[in-house]
């Protein structure tokens, strides 16, 4: 019998927390379709056509959002399918059940595992199955989930018999669902040729540091219709060494108050070298992580490097617990409160719309070299301007000149310093629309979202502001969600940051960006594929063969 992976569970959880808006047996025939089109697209070079334009068809009415979802969950069953690799057993048919999604009037039942294996076993002719024969011939007609396929997939394992490639499967079926189970379970379950490619890199071997592979898809096509974050590109899949652990002693918790008013914490510890550095604090993600820590001054802990750049604690093998967090705003003194985030885990937050340290973080995030590119005023700099009074707002930064007197007086800045600042902020006047908006610190609006809505406005604020003020559809743009569409909203209707914005609107001269690219053929690298990291492959797939390529959506 399947026991429940935690994968599985993760994989049910999904499918059931999106059928709480589109219905389980939507959700449910939806996956099954969409992945099997995508899978045999690849695999079906006769239909290959017909489904890649079925696939285009469905992922054309869906957000990205959604059709991330779908991704997901294809992943989570890859997984899935790989935990019982040496144990194929039927996952979509239990899963099915599971759902209540058979037709029990119709006597739609699927036999279970065991029977299935004992049947293979009695049919097949294990002790002579030999490649040299020529492909084995599998027809069912009644396939329901493919559980008599996977069983006999099963016994061919038994036999060491590389059933990939010598054997045609031939399954049907009253409802197009099971047939959709049936060759997305059995394609599905050829993920050992990827596993053996990526076993074949030996990091430790090479002469320069590694710290995985990165794999997409060879279908141009298809690999853009998935679009992108402002991170990377869905058709992009990223594959890490595991981190090498090391022990070392936790000696304290540091506190900070950011521009949105969360406060992080950061866990430091005795100094452990890791990579070539020095490495002596670890950024805690959220308070959820804190407090499953259990820090403690003294505790062991295990630190790595993900991905051999950023530091991270592993575990914490004494768990004292003995470090408190802090329950005041460590800057204005304020109640700190607990906020919910959206994947259910806990925040703490000052909820002080003065707070000073909201306002410097601010400003800093707003004078960024990627931004607004105002050089000279760095966060210690801003918390003098701030804590003088000198600037309240964004529109303050412009009218520095009237406290020209008292900032060539401040200690680590003079007339020099202030003429170069003031340079830097009058050529800040002329920005584009992409840059600007970045520094106003929309949530998860930055400068990859700022871009798009500099390209989709003309680079116009008075056509994004009366675009939001006449109810625009973020969503409708390319790799806008549902959550980035609110936020700009909420943003906008947001008094307090109103005040900081709203007073800059006069004293900024919006320009067109522009770029200066140049294609010279003659370099040597024009019209190739180059790989930076890692190695490429590909390969073609017979509809018959379920041999994949292709193991996420």
């Amino acid at each position: 019998m399947l026991m429940k992976s935690e994968h599985r569970k993760e994989l049910v959880s999904e499918i059931r927390s999106l059928a709480q808006s589109q219905g389980l047996n939507t959700v449910f025939t939806t996956f099954l379709e969409i992945t099997a089109n995508s899978l045999a697209a690849q695999t079906d070079p006769e239909n290959a056509e017909k489904r890649e334009q079925r696939y285009q068809e469905m992922a054309s009415t869906m957000t990205p959002e959604l059709l991330s979802s779908y991704a997901r969950m294809l992943a989570l069953l890859f997984l899935t399918v790989r935990e019982y690799r040496d144990d194929p057993c039927d996952i979509l048919g239990g899963i099915y059940h599971e759902l209540n999604l058979n037709n029990e009037w119709n006597g739609q039942y699927f036999t279970p595992d065991d029977v299935c294996r004992l049947m293979a076993q009695i049919t097949l002719p294990s002790d002579e199955l030999s490649a040299n024969d020529g492909p084995i011939t599998i027809n069912e007609p009644t396939c329901g989930s493919g559980t008599m396929v996977i069983g006999a997939i099963w016994a061919m394992q038994r036999k060491e018999f590389d059933y990939r490639h010598n054997t045609f499967f031939v399954a049907q079926d009253i409802d197009i669902r099971c047939v959709w189970m049936a060759y997305v379970y059995t394609d599905a379950h050829d993920a050992d040729e990827l596993r053996k490619l990526i076993a074949d890199f030996k990091p430790a071997e090479y002469g320069y540091p590694v710290d995985g592979v990165i794999m997409e898809y060879d279908n141009l096509v298809y690999g853009r219709s998935l679009g992108a974050t402002g991170h990377h590109e869905n058709r992009l899949m990223a594959l890490k060494w595991e981190d090498e652990l090391y022990e070392t002693e936790c000696t304290g918790l540091d506190v900070a108050v950011t521009r949105t008013g969360m406060v992080s914490l950061t866990a430091t510890f005795k100094p452990v070298g890791i990579d070539g550095t020095m490495v002596s604090r670890a950024y805690v993600h959220n308070f959820t992580i804190y407090k499953n820590l259990a820090l403690g001054i003294g505790d062991k802990l295990m630190v790595y490097k993900a991905n051999k750049i950023i530091p991270q604690i592993a575990e914490n093998r004494t768990k004292s617990g003995e470090l408190d967090y802090p329950h005041t705003c460590p800057c204005c003194g304020s109640r700190l409160t607990f906020h919910t985030l959206p994947g259910g885990s806990k925040q703490l937050f000052c909820e002080n719309p003065s707070c000073a340290a909201k306002l410097v973080q601010k400003f800093d995030h707003f004078c960024e070299k990627t931004r607004m590119n105002i050089e000279g005023l760095s966060a210690t700099t801003l918390e003098k301007f701030i804590g003088h009074g000198w600037i309240k707002n964004f529109g303050d930064l412009y009218k520095l000149e009237q406290h020209r007197e008292d900032i060539i007086q401040t200690d680590g800045l003079g007339v020099k310093s202030y003429e170069r600042l003031q340079e830097s902020i009058e050529k800040s006047r002329h920005c584009t629309l992409a840059k600007f908006i970045a520094g106003l610190g929309i949530p998860m609006v930055g400068r990859h979202a700022g871009r798009d809505l500099d390209r989709y406005f003309g680079g116009s604020w008075e056509a994004f502001e009366s675009a939001i003020q006449g109810g625009f559809d973020f969503t409708q743009l390319p790799n806008f969600g549902e959550t980035m569409h609110n936020n700009i909203y909420k943003w906008y209707a947001d008094e307090e940051e109103a005040k900081l914005w709203r007073p800059l609107l006069d004293k900024i001269i919006f320009e067109k960006e522009t770029t200066n690219m140049s294609t010279n053929t003659t370099n040597p690298f024009y019209t190739r594929n180059i790989p930076l990291t890692g190695r490429s492959a590909s390969g073609s797939d017979t509809f018959t063969a379920m041999k994949t390529t292709r193991p996420s959506l």
